[in-house]
């Protein structure tokens, strides 16, 4: 814990925390905007039923999540070996895992408080939206919406070990963009459409537990050879 307080003093938080809030927004633009424009059957297609708007909010910060661990990885983890001052920590008396340990665990930590408090902003933001403007037919009840953030508190968790592949991207390769690369790609594919039904594997709960296993072996590896990395 106090290793990780000390990399806390090194991060720029107010800058991600503006950065979420700027997504959170953007998303929110986007998921409504089209709603101004389209025909009420138009409508119907996209949102069929009245908590529709959920699963397209839970997309959105999915997506936004998986790119923001790799922005993390990248400035915590892998530009201290890009610019070799991950030298100077492993000078200290402390073994090189736990200085790793502290980092990964400040990624996971910040990507699920920031992550998961804009699904909690959007989804109320929607769902006032909606019940004030009546695009979308139904009402959602608040039942609805606290299974609905429960799941999406899962799925997140399933989302930021999935996201963890750019890690060993970004170790391997010693570059910043090549790990926040990596992660806009496992986004893009996790979460884009598969084929003409719609379907997306972030909501295939099978599918997220197999990647989540995969991104969890991968931290495991790095943590193990942690020792080998050259610096």
């Amino acid at each position: 814990m106090r290793l990780m307080r000390l990399e806390l003093k090194r991060v720029p938080l107010m800058k991600y925390i503006v950065g979420i809030a700027i997504t959170t927004i953007a998303s929110f633009i986007f998921i409504v905007s089209p709603l101004f424009f389209l025909e009420p059957s138009e409508i119907s297609l996209l949102y069929p039923n009245g908590d529709s708007y959920l699963e397209m909010s839970g997309i959105f910060i999915r997506l936004i999540c998986t790119i923001f661990v790799g922005i993390l990885v990248a400035n915590i983890i892998t530009k201290e070996y890009e610019r070799g001052t991950i030298a100077n920590l492993f000078l200290y008396p402390i073994a090189k895992k736990k200085i790793l340990m502290s980092k990964l665990s400040l990624v996971i930590l910040l990507a699920f408080i920031l992550d998961f408090a804009s699904q909690i902003i959007l989804t109320f933001a929607m769902t006032i939206f909606v019940n004030q403007t009546q695009f979308i037919d139904g009402t959602v009840s608040n039942q609805k919406i606290l299974d609905f953030l429960i799941v999406s508190a899962i799925l997140m968790v399933a989302t930021i070990a999935t996201s963890m592949t750019c890690l060993w991207v970004g170790l391997k390769t010693k570059s910043s963009t090549a790990t926040i690369v990596t992660a806009v790609v496992i986004g893009l594919v996790v979460n884009g459409n598969l084929g003409s039904t719609g379907n997306r594997l972030s909501s295939n709960v099978l599918a997220m537990v197999i990647f989540s296993l995969i991104g969890c072996g991968i931290v495991l590896l790095s943590i193990k050879n942690v020792n080998r990395e050259a610096v």
